[in-house]
């Protein structure tokens, strides 16, 4: 016979339940089930006024996390939401039980537990008790309502902390957060508990609850300091829950935090952190598509970097998956990436993931852009190029050869999503040829006075503002030319053409005209006469990061192709086991791995302050030509059906055509390779280990 966790008392007009399951007191699956019970035959007997929920020796250290784990390993979500919703119907039992309802706390009080205790009218606690929503720590969140009764009981900056850090805190810690009522001397927990029921009863004890809810300013910077040190996801998860919770019921704030749990606990960090504290050794999620990960990157920008990539890129995989995915026929049939979009990408802190703290930024450097561009891409290519104009370009020019006001002015909205940037360099008559420049600009009465048209411009026609380079002393050639921060609120600013593209057709590609447009000085970005300087740096990052979107696109048609030939069958088996289809998938694996390996080791050392340009031009010239072997390839692989649009394929192949094009065209790298060659008589550099 299973031995009882549950025991119940009965003292005149007050029931005490006992939490008994040692020695941890774990809230299992049939913990729940006999509080259960126990609580609605307290609620059905007449006699019963105050039900007191209690623990022997400990109240609780939460919930039973090998049961977490037998659903992580089941990959079932409807099982993950039936244990929350069968854990919420407990404690929501609790807070409608129509008694009063105590909490009589010593030791740990953790995860669960809290939630528990959470739920009751009073919370009475002993000295030596311990509070916490240790739950971040595993990489997953609360599922009983600690993102929802926790803010509504100690306020949303008091709440984060506690749910962002997994820190405990003690019982006197509790009652300053008014997260506790009353503190008891030890060995006088169950004497102070009868005191506080009478004192309540009496209406001598007042509960404290927080009388403000909505997050503050202050929090931004507390929430970017644990995404650098915890799981990605569940900090946006618990955040999310606990911001958007409070804007709604509690029962509709219950809901949102269930489906963001059973969400969150198939995660890879997820499930690392539940396997590590289990002790449990084994290989990372199976998935359906062949593992296609970037390799470990040792030396990153800063400390810990290793393993802040690592969760970069699973939270950017999520959200490219869960967010990006499903939109993607729309976009490509609308021709258009929905501000929406745009704006939670911005609220995901992606747009700041390269730059330095100080600015908004996380600080991951190239490195980190590079992951989220290859991520982005893998997804939708047009999102990503959105996303690399703005970040890369824009951005990367500022950041390059801002001072300090125009970084205050324009970097830091650019980075929260508040303001949207775009890059002007190429003419009609000026492509790589950027010398031959048409753009002027003058100096006259304090101001730049700027004229000209720009070509091919992403992001041009919804910018908030557009970094030029214009010519202000035509015989120089490039070493006359100068850029500019031009606000396209501006008079004289105007959107010409709309260019209709092969490819990457939600990505909007348009000219620009400056018709006497009134450019103050102090938005001159750099020094006169270094623009082309400026523009070479800026595309020099662009083009390590259009390596990483090449890896992303080839990582797409290779899964695709790989899934589909295991699918499709012909003269009786499926085309997977053709030598031909088999060599063409190791070709693509190879090529990819090759890219992965070029991409992040020169932006690691790009992060490392080595002058890479070489090695980017490198990258960005074979990288393209991979991506488009590898894409013509996958084509080949669907058949016929790769070329009609309701294969996505199709779509990557069209859109990785450009990476060719973009960011200086192959031919000019490979005289740009050439010429770096030339200068050092040809010699290489021995590889650094």
């Amino acid at each position: 016979m299973t031995k009882k966790v549950i025991e119940v008392q009965k003292r005149d007009n007050l029931t005490v339940i006992f939490i008994d399951n040692p020695p941890y007191n774990f809230l299992s699956a049939q913990v729940f089930a006999e509080l259960k019970e126990a609580l609605l035959e307290a609620q059905s007997d007449p006699n019963t006024e105050t039900v007191v929920i209690t623990g022997r020796g400990i109240f609780s250290a939460g919930a039973d996390v090998k049961e977490i784990w037998k659903i992580i390993e089941s990959g079932d979500k409807e099982k993950a939401l039936a244990l929350v919703r069968e854990a919420n119907s407990v404690t929501n039992l609790i807070e409608n039980l129509d008694k009063l309802t105590v909490a009589a706390i010593e030791g740990p009080c953790y995860g669960g537990g809290n939630e528990i205790a959470m739920a009751c009218a009073l919370r009475v606690a002993s000295e030596d008790a311990k509070f916490a929503q240790p739950e971040i720590n595993l990489g997953i969140m609360p599922g009983m309502g600690g993102t929802q009764r926790l803010p509504r009981l100690v306020g949303i900056h008091r709440a984060l902390s506690m749910l962002l850090s997994g820190n405990a805190i003690s019982a006197k810690e509790a009652k300053e957060l008014d997260l506790v009522d009353s503190v008891a001397p030890r060995g006088k927990l169950i004497s102070q508990t009868k005191s506080a029921i009478e004192e309540f009863l009496s209406g001598r004890l007042w509960l404290h609850r927080a009388g403000k809810y909505f997050l503050e300013e202050r929090e931004s910077d507390f929430v970017k300091k644990m995404m650098s040190t915890k799981s990605f996801e569940a900090v946006l998860a618990i955040e999310k829950a606990a911001k958007e919770g409070l804007g709604m019921t509690l029962i509709e704030g219950l809901e949102l935090e269930q489906e963001l749990f059973a969400n969150l606990i198939f995660t890879e960090n997820a499930r690392k952190g539940v396997a590590k504290l289990l002790k449990i050794k084994r290989p990372s999620a199976d998935v359906a598509f062949p593992k296609t990960f970037a390799p470990d990157v040792v030396n990153g920008p800063g400390k810990n970097s290793a393993e802040e990539l690592k969760m970069l890129r699973e939270t950017v995989r999520s959200f490219a998956e869960e967010v990006i995915k499903p939109k993607v026929a729309e976009m490509e049939k609308n021709e258009q990436i929905p501000m929406e979009l745009v704006k939670k990408i911005a609220e995901f802190g992606l747009l700041g993931v390269s730059f330095e703290e100080k600015y908004g930024g996380f600080g991951l450097g190239k490195t980190g852009y590079c992951v989220v561009a290859e991520e982005l891409s893998r997804v939708h290519p047009s999102t990503a190029l959105l996303y690399g104009a703005h970040t890369s370009l824009a951005c990367g020019a500022i950041n390059i050869a801002g001072n300090e006001e125009q970084k205050e002015k324009y970097l830091k909205p650019a980075i929260t999503g508040d303001m949207i940037g775009a890059f002007a360099l190429t003419e009609p008559n000026a492509g790589s040829d950027a010398a031959n420049i048409d753009t002027t600009a003058e100096e006259k009465d304090g101001f730049w006075i700027l004229n000209g048209r720009k070509q091919f411009i992403t992001n041009g026609d919804f910018a908030d503002f557009v970094v030029v380079i214009a010519q202000t002393d035509k015989s120089l050639g490039k070493k006359g030319l100068t850029a500019f921060i031009v606000e396209t609120k501006w008079p004289g600013f105007s959107v010409g053409k709309h260019e209709d593209k092969t490819g990457l057709r939600a990505s909007h590609t348009v000219q620009l005209f400056l018709d006497n447009v009134k450019v103050p000085k102090e938005n001159m970005l750099g020094k006169v006469r270094e623009g082309f300087k400026v523009a070479m740096k800026t595309l020099n990052g662009g083009r390590l990061g259009l390596g990483a979107g090449c890896i992303g696109i080839s990582k797409a048609c290779y899964e695709l192709a790989f899934k589909y030939a295991g699918e499709r069958k012909q003269f009786g088996q499926t085309i997977n086991m053709f030598q031909a289809n088999q060599f063409a998938l190791a070709m693509m694996a190879t090529k990819i791995k090759f890219m992965e390996y070029a991409v992040y080791q020169v932006a690691q050392k790009t992060d490392a302050g080595k002058d890479m340009r070489l090695e980017s031009a490198m990258v960005k010239l074979m990288c393209s030509e991979m991506c488009w072997e590898i894409a013509d390839s996958a084509i080949q692989v669907f058949g016929g059906y790769g070329l009609i649009k309701d294969y996505v394929i199709e779509m990557f192949w069209r859109d990785c055509r450009y990476n060719r094009v973009f960011e200086g065209t192959n031919q000019i790298q490979q005289l740009f390779i050439i010429s770096e060659l030339f200068n050092s008589w040809g010699v290489l550099e021995n590889y650094e280990f």
